[in-house]
C-alpha cells in the first residue's frame, strides 16, 4: 500500500505496531518531492504521534479486523464476551477494555478490534442507555446556572446529571466523554 492511500481511518503496520491514521495531509514544496504528514494512534499503546513520509514510501498493511460481539459480564480481572454467530465465549482482560469498562451494559453489543487475531480495542456505541441506581433527591437552592449532581448508573460508574434526574430513571450517556446526554 502506498503512503498516498493512508487516508483517515486506514490502519497500517510499522515496527510491528498497528497505527490508525487520524489525520492526513499532503504537502508539495516547489520542485522537490511531496511530503505526507499523518497523525496516527498506536492501537496497542494508545499513543498519538505525528509522522512524516516521502511520497514514494510504501506501507505494510495491518491484519486488523472488527467484530460485533455481545458483552456478558465482568469480574475482577476480565470481561466475558460472546460471538453472536458462533456462540463462542471468550474473555478480554480489563486493562485492554480500559475506560469502556464503566459503560458496558450486560447483554449489550460492542465492537472488538483484533490485530493479528488478538483483541486490542473494545468500543461501545457512542450514546448508550443506562439505569440510574442511585442519586440524591434534588434540593431547592441556587439553580441560576446549570445545576448537576452525581448519579450512579447500573454499571457502577458515576455520571453528573441534571437535578431533575431521579433514582430508577433511564438516561443516555456519551461513552466517549462520560457526559450526560438526555433522559432515556
Amino acid at each position: 500500500m502506498k503512503i498516498t492511500d493512508a487516508k483517515n481511518g486506514v490502519v497500517y503496520k510499522e515496527d510491528g505496531q498497528p497505527l490508525l491514521v487520524l489525520k492526513y495531509s499532503h504537502t508539495k514544496m516547489g520542485r522537490g518531492t511531496a511530503t505526507i504528514r499523518v497523525k496516527v494512534k498506536n492501537l496497542l499503546t494508545g499513543v498519538i504521534q505525528e509522522k512524516s513520509y516521502i511520497n514514494s514510501y510504501t506501507l505494510e498493511p495491518a491484519d486488523v479486523s472488527k467484530k460485533t460481539v455481545q458483552f456478558l459480564y465482568k469480574d475482577e480481572d476480565n470481561c466475558m464476551f460472546m460471538d453472536p454467530t458462533t456462540f463462542e465465549q471468550f474473555n478480554i482482560d480489563n486493562e485492554t477494555v480500559g475506560e469502556k469498562l464503566n459503560y458496558l451494559n450486560d447483554g449489550s453489543n460492542v465492537f472488538v478490534t483484533y490485530f493479528e487475531e488478538t483483541p486490542i480495542l473494545v468500543e461501545t456505541l457512542i450514546n448508550e442507555k443506562f439505569s440510574v441506581t442511585y442519586t440524591e433527591p434534588a434540593e431547592k437552592g441556587d439553580t441560576s446556572g446549570r445545576a448537576y449532581k452525581p448519579a450512579t448508573i447500573n454499571t457502577g460508574a458515576t455520571v453528573m446529571v441534571p437535578l431533575f434526574i431521579n433514582t430508577n430513571d433511564t438516561i443516555v450517556v456519551n461513552t466517549d466523554t462520560g457526559d450526560y446526554v438526555e433522559r432515556g
